[in-house]
């Protein structure tokens, strides 16, 4: 149904991060990404990786029709979104 096709969508753009705030792509002007992505690398990578994992989680609860486990899912990539852009991303461009 939708949520699986909405889980594979959060699920497949989690994978992409890394790609998405490679080191060459700190230039970029206009940007809400604070210096830390690219200075504290490692601690970005194992946000990423919650993250990734987390997505990882509804899409293969969506599969299931799990509507617990998609629910826990969905407030742990909540919290895992909550959690980088704390950390990582300008309030303001």
């Amino acid at each position: 149904g939708r949520s699986g096709l909405a889980a594979s969508g959060m699920a497949s753009f989690a994978r992409s991060l890394p790609a998405l705030f490679a080191p060459e792509t700190q230039a970029i002007a206009e940007t809400r990404a604070l210096p830390g992505v690219w200075q504290n690398g490692e601690n970005f990578a194992a946000k990423v990786g919650e993250f990734q994992a987390a997505t990882a989680s509804v899409e293969a609860a969506a599969k299931a029709g799990d509507r617990v486990g998609f629910a826990e899912a969905l407030a742990r990539t909540k919290a895992a979104c909550q959690s980088c852009h704390t950390t990582y991303r300008s309030e303001s461009q």
